[in-house]
């Protein structure tokens, strides 16, 4: 099909919506995080305790993201594994909000948030 012919469309949570695919799966981050199959845009899971404002990053079955909070989230089943807080740092501002996509490299997750800070987390287990 090369029309433009719509094939399905889903309503999602939020004005703003960042997605990320894999494997035939949509990651939907908005103010919670879904989980779709791609072909049928059927719900597979959702997480209402993870709201996140960019691009859910799928690295090794797992996905990152974040907003107030850096989550580390199983893609399967969409349980939190770990989670960060940016505000028990140090900052200028009076908020730490988290508004970068987050980069994977490494065994380290990189991001930055609205308190001017860049954060490196280390992702694997020890």
């Amino acid at each position: 099909m090369d029309s433009g012919e719509l094939i399905w469309k889903k309503e999602v949570n939020g004005e703003e919506s960042f997605f990320s695919l894999h494997g035939g799966k949509i990651f939907v981050s908005s103010s919670y995080l879904e989980f779709l199959d791609a072909e049928t845009g059927n719900k597979i899971w959702e997480n209402l305790g993870v709201g996140t404002y960019n691009k859910p990053v799928y690295d090794n079955d797992k996905l990152y993201c974040g907003f107030m909070m850096f989550y580390c989230v199983n893609a399967e089943t969409g349980e939190i594994l770990w989670s960060y807080n940016p505000e028990k740092e140090p900052k200028e501002n009076d908020w730490a909000w988290i508004y970068s996509t987050p980069v994977i490299y490494k065994g380290r997750a990189y991001f930055g948030s609205g308190n001017t800070y860049v954060y490196c987390l280390n992702i694997e287990r020890s």
